[in-house]
């Protein structure tokens, strides 16, 4: 349970580095210390390879936590982030290449959207995060037995499932 405190804080840690200027930063997937389910590690993966810097890093007394080590929920679900994040990989390059140390390529949904209310809602600031200004990201940070997210998208724009054209 300690582990999902840290996974649920690592948004907002994101957040907070990118307003201090420094976009190119993510978090330990899996937690650096203290031991973790498989299943949060899964979710830890889907969130954290979506961050602009991703990596599985832990310190050496505690048990492993990379694809191979934990079980098939988790390996499968690593390839298919790793997959899916250098699919995306030369969005980020545009978008920090655009960025030149100005500004926030990773921002809460109300950065874009500060006219629409809903997006200053505390569980969409929670839960919610975009990547530059067009790829709307929705984590589950659920407890660990829920599957379902409940989904918000901000009117005026043309969303698509990106999962499903690439």
């Amino acid at each position: 349970e300690g582990n999902y405190t840290w996974y649920h804080w690592t948004l907002s840690e994101v957040f907070s580095m990118n307003l201090f200027g420094i976009p190119m930063n993510g978090a330990d997937v899996g937690g650096f210390a203290g031991e973790t389910t498989e299943e949060l590690t899964a979710k830890w993966f889907q969130m954290g390879s979506l961050f602009p810097f991703f990596r599985v890093h832990r310190h050496h007394s505690y048990s492993d936590n990379d694809p191979f080590s934990q079980g098939k929920i988790l390996y499968q679900t690593a390839k298919s982030c790793i997959s899916f994040r250098y699919k995306i990989l030369k969005y980020y390059y545009m978008l920090f290449m655009l960025q030149r140390n100005i500004g926030t390529i990773f921002r809460p949904l109300f950065f874009e959207f500060y006219n629409d209310e809903t997006t200053l809602n505390e569980y969409v600031i929670n839960n919610y995060f975009l990547v530059g200004k067009d790829l709307l990201c929705i984590p589950n940070k659920n407890h660990l037995n829920k599957t379902e997210v409940l989904g918000y998208f901000p009117k005026g724009y043309n969303w698509f499932v990106l999962r499903t054209f690439t």
